[in-house]
């Protein structure tokens, strides 16, 4: 199923190897997808070239290109490589079943007992600790992305447009998609980026692999039938989860800006502090971190029905999120040179990509108005929207202060941030008390 090319000098494995390789790669994926894409290069590519570097490179710019987890479709990319289309789902699956159980485990755990007084504390000090990992994410992409005027003006407008006039995400996207194509041709011609070289041709057999892709888009439209069937909150969440989906440019962060607007502002089916918690789990679990999303569905559909409802809804919620990514890899595979090198679509997501900047320190600073202050209101001037604080929370300020101290100086990383935070936050609660 797969072409010669594709493959690195090592001999390939078996489809048994290759799976135990991809499930490791699932325990392992701690630190968001620059960590997660990283990891797969060294497990696959630099110590067992099993995938050479030219079809490595290939996949990361579809996985880039396309909506979705990025290092979701990247494993999908390799173990299509590998195997084809059962090589592609093995890969994918296995890459998202400890995080996907892990957060469907812990949100039914959250749904019944996060007002007990231990777990009460400890969320009280991760809430601090997802500002300083929203801070470092922003920072990151501005070093990595945002380069000239036009990126720098694309991000400050999004960031406008999405806290002060609290447009929707994906209107801001596709105005950074515009933005992006239209930068490019305003752009001097030296300085222009040049669209990267395709690689010898993926030749698959392509009827199989369009039939395979169309297929797992029909089980999609199947499922998001399903949770309109199971109830009006399900329905809804169903239909929200499906738009994300599709529509799931910019990164997890990007994606949890519109998902705060309309989970948390619009429906009300979970508040802003249960939003930051998931994050803060989303976090500590492997696996992409989008898997958020699930742990807010179970919420919801615990308020709605029960425990066994809302994790089914959780169930179905991961199904809506991921099909979508295999389904658009495995339709893109037969492009899959001439989509990488095309300049258009590389100056989109180049737009796209500076206005998640704006999206995601505007998710930001309303984590810090929700988790800094005793309370946040908003007031409105036509469609200008500003934020109203009450008094400050001067134990969250402190709580929050060590974790821009431990993520920035000490450089604990994410994983020693959260811990730290989450003891300091036990231990003020627990002198309150």
């Amino acid at each position: 199923m797969h072409p010669p090319s594709s493959v690195g000098s090592a001999p390939a494995p078996s489809f048994a190897a290759a799976c135990r390789l991809w499930l490791t790669f699932g325990l392992l994926s701690f630190g968001g997808a620059a960590a997660q894409i990283a990891l797969l290069h060294r497990l696959v590519v630099a110590e067992r070239r099993w995938v050479s570097e030219e079809r490595f490179a290939l996949g990361l710019a579809l996985a880039l290109l396309l909506p979705g987890p990025e290092a979701h479709k990247l494993a999908t990319w390799l173990g299509f490589c590998l195997h084809g289309v059962a090589g592609a789902m093995a890969a994918g699956l296995l890459f998202i079943l400890p995080g996907a159980v892990a957060i469907v485990a812990l949100g039914a755990i959250y749904a019944q007992h996060a007002e007990a007084p231990v777990l009460s504390a400890l969320f009280f000090g991760l809430r601090g600790a997802v500002l300083a990992i929203l801070t470092q994410a922003v920072l990151a992409l501005i070093r990595r992305v945002v380069r000239g005027p036009n990126a720098w003006a694309a991000a400050a407008l999004a960031f406008t447009a999405a806290f002060f006039f609290h447009f929707p995400a994906p209107l801001i996207m596709l105005a950074g998609a515009c933005f992006g194509v239209v930068g490019r041709h305003l752009a001097p011609r030296g300085a222009e980026e040049a669209a990267p070289s395709p690689a010898a041709g993926v030749s698959p057999r392509r009827r199989g692999v369009i039939a395979a892709g169309l297929a797992l888009m029909l089980l999609w439209a199947l499922a998001v039938a399903s949770a309109g069937a199971m109830g009006e909150v399900a329905g809804t969440i169903g239909r929200f989860f499906a738009k994300v989906s599709v529509l799931a440019f910019g990164g997890a962060y990007a994606i949890l800006a519109w998902v705060a607007e309309e989970a948390v502002v619009r429906r009300g089916f979970v508040t802003a502090a249960e939003l930051i918690d998931g994050l803060a789990l989303a976090e500590t679990t492997p696996g992409p971190t989008i898997l958020v999303l699930p742990f807010l569905a179970v919420l919801a559909g615990a308020r709605e029905g029960g425990l066994t409802y809302g994790t089914a809804l959780g169930v179905i919620a991961i199904v809506l999120l991921f099909l979508p990514s295999f389904a658009l890899l495995l339709l893109a595979v037969p492009v899959a040179d001439r989509l990488a090198a095309s300049r258009r679509a590389i100056a989109a997501r180049a737009g796209i990509t500076a206005a998640a900047v704006g999206l995601i320190a505007s998710l930001g600073a309303t984590f810090a108005g929700a988790v800094l202050f005793q309370g946040l209101a908003w007031t409105g001037f036509g469609p200008l929207r500003l934020p109203v604080p009450d008094a400050p929370d001067w134990e969250a300020v402190a709580v929050t202060g060590f974790a821009f101290f431990a993520l920035f100086a000490l450089r604990l990383g994410v994983i020693g941030t959260l811990a730290g935070c989450a003891a300091i936050g036990g231990l003020i609660r627990a002198l309150a008390s």
